[in-house]
């Protein structure tokens, strides 16, 4: 299923905010993006539609460069992003632009527009579409990692708005574990998760390993454990779940 999450590039329109001399100079550049997508979905064939898509790129990336005092900076950071990964089908190329997204000096607190969801949370979602890229590309354990880094890039001061978060992030990682370890029953994975709503990946996994190998899923427990040591390798976790594995042969 595609991911589409172009996050809205104005804010809502009861109460527009004035537009500062920097936005006045990124909006025509901005408008042209937005043009060029709906130019996009209407196309009839790829060659076509991947054309528009990537003149869209382009424009955010005018707007990354030169117009980083504009509000629209945060927006058409993310959209390229967003563009690469579900638009473009080029996940390695859209992980690495959130890579980039993450590292930079956007501000997750922009104003969304939303009464219940004020903030923008721009890492919260890079991290988010960074997972299904990961998936796409077949690499469940990157994207449970990703997972955790998404739920920890959250910014909200509604106590229903993290639990939404949190409820959400739970079962997204409950699908992916089951790609990392096909036929284990949720309550397997759920468990190894516990209520530490801080617990970290390389703990939950190496937790989730030790809960397979009691349990007698020597395969699934083996694809957890190797998990830990090819994301952090030389740790300690690492160096535990070496030794697991060894017991196991």
């Amino acid at each position: 299923m595609k991911v589409v999450l172009l996050l809205g590039l104005f804010c809502r329109q009861d109460d527009p905010p004035r537009d500062s001399p920097e936005d006045e100079k990124a909006r025509p550049v901005v408008e042209r993006a937005t043009a060029l997508l709906k130019e996009a979905k209407g196309a009839e064939k790829k060659e076509e539609r991947d054309a528009k898509y990537a003149e869209a790129v382009e424009s955010f990336r005018d707007v990354v460069k030169n117009h980083k005092k504009s509000r629209f900076y945060g927006t058409s950071f993310f959209n390229i992003g967003v563009i690469l990964c579900d638009f473009l089908d080029r996940p390695e190329d859209a992980i690495k632009h959130f890579g980039e997204l993450v590292a930079s000096d956007v501000d997750d607190r922009d104003d969304s527009g939303q009464l219940m969801s004020p903030y923008r949370n721009y890492r919260y979602h890079a991290w988010r579409l960074t997972a299904a890229c990961e998936s796409k590309l077949k690499r469940p354990a990157r994207a449970v990692v990703t997972l955790f880094a998404m739920r920890d890039a959250y910014v909200s001061h509604c106590g229903t708005c993290v639990r939404g978060m949190l409820d959400g992030f739970r079962e997204s990682l409950v699908k992916q574990v089951r790609e990392l370890t096909p036929h284990v029953e949720k309550e397997t994975i759920e468990e190894a998760l516990g209520k530490d709503k801080e617990k970290k990946a390389d703990a939950f996994l190496l937790d989730y390993g030790k809960a397979l190998r009691e349990a007698t899923k020597i395969p699934e427990a083996k694809a957890a454990l190797r998990a830990v040591m090819e994301q952090w390798p030389k740790t300690d976790r690492a160096i535990e779940a070496e030794r697991i594995l060894a017991e196991m042969k």
